[in-house]
């Protein structure tokens, strides 16, 4: 199996109001949609904006929670603030919802 049909093994398996962990065990936030390429984590405590997490920073999924291979520090300083123009054309995989933020950035 490639590193593509892994992504999207991976992706595929994470669903909406999964937790997003960093790898210091640091609660990151709560998926609210998950793309091909990207989780989108929204913004919460932690985070004063929305985070677009790469699939590169997954380490492992298990039910109900994403692992990060980054502490939390190490996520926010990351920049992932902004949809990259890379990965604005990629919908939602089924059993998402598209929002029109993320339609927006289209």
């Amino acid at each position: 199996m490639d590193r593509q049909e892994t992504v999207q093994q991976t992706t595929a398996e994470i669903q909406q109001d999964w937790e997003v962990l960093g790898s210091d065990g640091q609660k990151i936030g709560d998926v609210n949609e998950v793309h091909t390429n990207y989780i989108w984590v929204q913004k919460g405590l932690l985070f004063p904006t929305d985070m677009y997490i790469p699939v590169t920073a997954f380490v492992r999924t298990e039910p109900c929670r994403v692992h990060l291979n980054m502490t939390a520090a190490e996520v926010i300083a990351a920049g992932w603030h902004t949809l990259p123009e890379a990965i604005t054309a990629n919908a939602p995989l089924p059993g998402t919802v598209a929002t029109p933020e993320v339609e927006a950035a289209k």
